[in-house]
Order: structure tokens, then C-alpha cells, then sequence
């Protein structure tokens, strides 16, 4: 059985994405250069369905995923790290709000981490495009080895099992604080 069939499918889906864009619309509104779109109850409804079928995608509810990938979408957004964190720390809150069994909540939780090198972007990321392997850097380099040329989503992107381990931890200490 699939990660999203585990969670409770399409439904429990629908209503994680809305709790979670009701969390991260502030930031994402202000990272984007076109702010407007978020306040376009049309558009809210496009990025909505769009990320359902990346998180469906993701969670294997789905084979194919049709969308733009996630490099595309957020690149020239210029997310860092401590952007990315906040937007996955409202992700987790929303999980955890949905009450899923904790091995459910930690694959999950450990799998929207697992997104990070498609997300946050170095300037030098943000310039020279993603798809460009002649001239980026041996970071951005390393991290496309790790995901592989197709960025496949889901992909282990830890360098260790120690770092896996560190990144349980750290879910099961805050899956605690929010019970």
C-alpha cells in the first residue's frame, strides 16, 4: 500500500493541502514576484490542485506526474534554507493535525524533507538554470548526482544514515511538543 493510501487518499490529501496553504500563504505570498496571484481565488485553486498532484505524486498515489517539476517551479524564487524550514515546519504541523499513525507521519514528514535540494536554490542555482550541468557548481552538482538527472521526487537525499537518523530525531521531538 502506498504512503498516500496509507494517509487516507484523496480526501485526507485535499484537506492536508488546504490546511497546510492556509499556514504557508503568508510566505509564499511574499516570496513571490507576482504577490497579486495569491489574493486570485482562481489561481489559489490552481496551485492547490497543482500540489496535490505533486504530493500525490510523491507519496505514490500516483505513477506519473504531469506538472512542472519542482526546480522549475521554485527556482527563481530564491528560497533558502531558513524559508524552506518554515514552510516545512507548517507542512508538519498540518500533518500532524490530520492525526496520522506516527510511522505514516514520519515516512511523510521525512519525505517533504527529502525535497529540499529541488526547492532551495544558491544565487548561482538561480542564474545559470538547473538543466545547465556545464556550469554550476560542485554543491549543486553533488546534490543532482544524489537526485539523479531527472529529479525524481522521494529520492534519498541524506548523505548518511546518521543524518537520516538526526532528521528522526528531530520529527519525533516535535511530533512530542505538538501532543
Amino acid at each position: 500500500m502506498s504512503l498516500f493510501e496509507q494517509f487516507g487518499g484523496k480526501d485526507k490529501t485535499k484537506q492536508l493541502v488546504d490546511n497546510w496553504w492556509e499556514k504557508k500563504k503568508p510566505i509564499a505570498k511574499s516570496l513571490s514576484t507576482t504577490p497579486e496571484r495569491y489574493d486570485d481565488p482562481e489561481e489559489v485553486e490552481k496551485i492547490k490542485a497543482s500540489t496535490f498532484d505533486h504530493i500525490r505524486y510523491v507519496f505514490g498515489g500516483s505513477k506519473k506526474y504531469d506538472g512542472r517539476s519542482l526546480a522549475e517551479i521554485h527556482r527563481h524564487l530564491n528560497i533558502k534554507d531558513q524559508q524552506f524550514d518554515e514552510l516545512n515546519m507548517h507542512f508538519v504541523k498540518s500533518l500532524q493535525e490530520m492525526k496520522p499513525k506516527l510511522p505514516v507521519f514520519r515516512a511523510m514528514a521525512a519525505e517533504m524533507q527529502n525535497l529540499r535540494p529541488q526547492i532551495v536554490f544558491m544565487a548561482e542555482e538561480a542564474k545559470v538554470g538547473i538543466h545547465d550541468p556545464n556550469e554550476c557548481s560542485a554543491d549543486i552538482k553533488k546534490v543532482r548526482e544524489r537526485l539523479g538527472q531527472n529529479e525524481t521526487p522521494g529520492g534519498n537525499v541524506f548523505d548518511s544514515t546518521e543524518e537520516q537518523r538526526k532528521f528522526r530525531v528531530f520529527i519525533d521531538q516535535f511530533f512530542t511538543r505538538l501532543d
